[in-house]
């Protein structure tokens, strides 16, 4: 029996991992996985962090600037307002859990997805 190409070591299924593997579906919601860098220079999506969304935003981590600005870029990126959008977890860490609702699952993968075909970034 022949591999299907998504299992290929050749291909556009390996050349990027599955946005799919940032995503938890929970009863309220989706759980995106992120890892934050304030202070960055440029910010935008700059790939994976381990099993996480890498985000660059200019604020520091003080009084919740990163936090907003971290909150602000996702709304662009993903297409959704940012009331769907709320830190479930990580307030003060690098690392968080960002909850997206009034989307589903299927919607929130494609924009990750797309933002991986558009050069936008290394998903």
């Amino acid at each position: 029996m022949a591999p299907d190409a998504a299992s290929s070591p050749r291909g556009s299924a390996a050349s990027a991992p599955e946005p799919s593997r940032l995503l938890e579906v929970t009863g309220k919601g989706i759980l995106l996985r992120v890892h934050v860098q304030p202070g960055a220079v440029a910010e935008g999506v700059a790939g994976l962090h381990g099993d996480a969304l890498k985000v660059k935003v200019r604020p520091r981590a003080t009084k919740g600037k990163a936090n907003d600005a971290l909150i602000d870029l996702l709304s662009r990126l993903l297409g959704v307002g940012r009331g769907n959008l709320e830190i479930a977890s990580g307030l003060a860490s690098r690392d968080k859990r960002v909850r997206v609702t009034g989307h589903d699952f299927a919607s929130v993968q494609a924009r990750l997805s797309a933002l991986s075909e558009q050069g936008r970034s290394n998903l």
